[in-house]
């Protein structure tokens, strides 16, 4: 079983010049063999078991294990997700935020000047926040947009200890182990 423990930090140089250090995990995911499911943008299929996930959604499996509530932030999809977009059946794919959730995404949002480069997860567990970014090994970057998220969400009062940088490949296995 993962875990989304620390084990590096990601420099980044934020647009007003300042340099943070945000905690980084380095970690491998296994890739989804199971049936094909649809695609959404270029995502990756990845499992924790029987099942097909995106990386955002692997995470927010995992939190929700440490007892975090939280949401995927679909940029793409505009939507606060909590299962993959293609489940329409028995569990509902989108969520609300709860209110005081919301109205700290929209006051970090408002002191960035805009909607996008917020970090892939967010998650809560009580008073306590966890903003989570996820990155493919090689394949993603930190954006413009979420260095001026980043800031703002650091003057609306987010500490490096709310934050985590997930940088993430497929993990190497052999299929028939």
């Amino acid at each position: 079983m993962h875990s989304l423990a620390r084990n590096s930090t990601e420099e980044i140089k934020l647009l007003t010049g300042k340099t943070v250090h945000v905690p980084k995990c380095i970690t491998s995911f296994k890739k989804w063999h199971g049936k094909p499911v649809p695609r959404y943008g270029n995502k990756a299929l990845l499992t924790t078991g029987r099942r097909a996930l995106f990386a955002e959604l692997v995470v927010l499996e995992l939190l929700n294990k440490e007892g975090w509530h939280g949401v995927w932030v679909d940029s793409y999809g505009r939507q606060y997700r909590v299962a993959m977009p293609h489940l329409k059946r028995s569990i509902a794919s989108t969520r609300d935020l709860p209110g005081c959730k919301q109205c700290l995404l929209e006051k970090i949002r408002e002191k960035a000047g805009c909607r996008g480069g917020c970090f892939d997860v967010f998650a809560w567990r009580g008073r306590k926040h966890r903003f989570i970014e996820l990155k493919r090994h090689q394949k993603d970057r930190i954006r413009e947009t979420q260095k001026r998220w980043l800031g703002a969400a650091m003057r609306c009062g987010i500490k490096m200890c709310d934050l985590l940088i997930v940088e993430w490949d497929i993990a190497r296995i052999d299929p028939d182990s």
